[in-house]
């Protein structure tokens, strides 16, 4: 079993034990040939971690925070990638390379511009980085995705917000 998938499962654990109605909100997870069809029409290929990712949950139906951040059911995700494709500038060469190799998978509860993303490129080992639209930032935040749900599950507890 990948690191990955032992993060998910410890907090998917916590949740059952701390906030059990959480728990229940989470969307049954996808099948791999389902990813594969709703993201056939990106530019770029979904590296392993996010497969895994959205085949353990697909979001959830309400409100699920990861520290503050709502995981994106995979629909949410793409369409928050082409309405980024809609508001950035081509002569923004260095916003244009984030925007476009950057998959969405969680966002700000309170900030609908602000992600956390996937770069999926072939050149690095797919790291998480934030992007912020109104304060253009665009700071790494974690190596890869395995280390961003590693951090949420060793944290003293899973934050959620109600």
């Amino acid at each position: 079993m990948s690191k990955l998938i032992e993060g998910l499962k410890r907090i998917e654990a916590w949740l059952k034990i701390n906030m059990p109605d959480r728990a229940l909100e989470l969307r049954p997870g996808l099948l791999h040939y389902e990813i594969n069809e709703k993201v056939k029409d990106l530019p770029f290929n979904l590296p392993q971690e996010v497969y895994q990712l959205y085949e353990w949950h697909n979001g959830c139906v309400d409100r699920f925070a990861f520290e503050n951040y709502d995981l994106l059911p995979i629909n949410a995700a793409i369409a928050a990638y082409y309405e980024w494709l809609g508001e950035i500038h081509y002569s923004q060469r260095e916003s244009a390379y984030f925007f476009e190799k950057s998959f969405p998978i969680f966002q700000l509860w309170c900030n609908c511009s602000v992600h956390l993303c996937v770069v999926c490129d072939n050149f690095n080992d797919n790291p998480v980085r934030m992007l912020d639209l109104e304060c253009r930032d665009y700071s790494l935040r974690y190596r890869n995705l395995t280390d961003l749900i590693l951090h949420i599950a060793e944290g003293s507890n899973a934050i959620l917000l109600n």
